[in-house]
């Protein structure tokens, strides 16, 4: 089997979707590109990565079932809550639940927004929004700006324009190096969406290290895994003939349950951000790591204890290829 790459597959399948590629929408000067849809993930989850010119924005809303997980990874971005602003810049994290209401502004001149969506589908409110474009950057200039058309997006799709909260839930938000720190050798896990923080749906891992070996090849049965280059240089091994992918900043991949996968950080600094779908593998970081109280990963690596893993392998969703 080989791995498809920069193009949406029809149905769930390991694919590959390079820095820049993916579907294009454009919206005054800002792009919308689509690199994972509910229809490609088996009806998981969406990312979208967004990219626009300082002041760009969307309007104050709120979603009644989707969950928004939102990474900076270029430029700074103001995200307006319905009582503070939060102001994110690279490597920083927001998830905002359902029923809060949210906007963002771009504050600097190209700025990149990662966005993962669960339980909905923000792809088609962009649809709606834009039309396709050819390129993965906003133009330079735009001879003309288009407003939104609010009652018929509220119409047709999950979105209500509104600056008041019909949840009591809470958002969940991370500085760039910061989460629920847990070190795995020479590798600092940080858990930015636990399993509590979206009932279970998913959980968000941002992984850091230097120049290491290949993890063991394993795969998962019930829960698909994405990995996400934010910097350094990835090499991936994935499905049954263990083919050889290099994931670079910006490149992003989607392994779906009972994938074989296996990686190496190849890079002397290399940062991943997983979407794992369900949030099931939680317990699995938090039975191999040790909490950590500093922000990135050691020089000299702490040794790592596997057995504790193989103790509880039963609990956990991980199957090992046997040899």
């Amino acid at each position: 089997m080989n791995i498809l790459k920069n193009e949406l597959p029809k149905d769930k399948t390991p694919y590959v979707i390079e820095n820049g590629e993916g579907d294009h929408y454009i919206w005054n000067k800002q792009v919308y590109t689509i690199i994972a849809t509910n229809q490609s993930t088996g009806n998981l989850f969406e990312v979208i990565t967004i990219t626009g010119a300082m002041n760009e924005s969307f309007p104050m809303h709120l979603h009644k079932n989707m969950y928004e997980s939102l990474l900076v990874t270029e430029g700074v971005v103001d995200i307006q809550l319905e009582k503070d602003i939060i102001t994110l810049t690279r490597g920083d994290y927001i998830l905002i639940p359902p029923g809060i209401v949210h906007k963002y502004v771009m504050k600097a001149h190209r700025t990149k927004i990662l966005s993962y969506v669960v339980n909905g589908s923000a792809i088609d409110i962009y649809k709606a929004l834009g039309v396709t474009y050819n390129h993965s950057k906003h133009p330079s200039y735009i001879e003309e700006t288009y407003s939104l058309n609010k009652q018929e997006l509220e119409y047709n799709y999950d979105i209500e324009f509104t600056f008041n909260n019909i949840s009591n839930e809470e958002i969940t938000y991370w500085r760039s190096g910061e989460g629920e720190n847990l070190l795995t050798g020479d590798q600092l896990h940080s858990i930015i969406t636990t399993q509590k923080d979206t009932n279970d749906r998913y959980i968000v891992v941002s992984s850091e290290g230097p120049i290491g070996n290949p993890i063991v090849p394993h795969y998962h049965e019930k829960h698909t895994e994405t990995f996400y280059c934010f910097e350094g240089k990835v090499t991936m091994w994935v499905g049954n003939q263990n083919e050889k992918v290099t994931l670079y900043p910006g490149d992003f991949l989607h392994a779906p349950a009972e994938t074989i996968h296996s990686y190496r950080l190849d890079a002397h600094y290399t940062k991943m951000i997983g979407l794992l779908v369900p949030g099931l593998f939680e317990p699995f970081f938090r039975t191999l790591g040790e909490p950590y109280e500093h922000n990135t990963f050691p020089n000299l690596p702490n040794s790592l204890d596997f057995k504790k893993v193989i103790e509880n392998i039963d609990s956990l969703d991980l199957k090992f290829i046997e040899k």
